[in-house]
């Protein structure tokens, strides 16, 4: 469920994610995230999300938290694609 929620808010953003990744944070000792990871073909960028944001999304109940740090990823990978004069 993440994965499509993260890649709608792409694509609202006009981005084509060629990758969605969540990787659990207690394997890299971080009990209550999760680690991020998003790219397009030539650009990608990381986020931490907090446990309790993803459960509650899995529940059908978006945060406002979440979408936010979602949102801001996503801006900074929009950032690195776009030309830079």
């Amino acid at each position: 469920m993440i994965q499509k929620y993260i890649s709608d808010l792409a694509a609202k953003m006009g981005i084509k994610l060629t990758r969605i990744d969540l990787v659990d944070g207690a394997s890299v000792g971080c009990l209550d995230v999760y680690l991020l990871k998003i790219g397009t073909t030539t650009a990608k960028t990381e986020a931490l999300l907090y446990q309790a944001d993803v459960n509650s999304l899995t529940q059908g109940i978006p945060s406002d938290r979440l979408e936010t740090r979602v949102r801001t990823a996503l801006a900074r990978l929009q950032n690195t694609l776009e030309p830079q004069p």
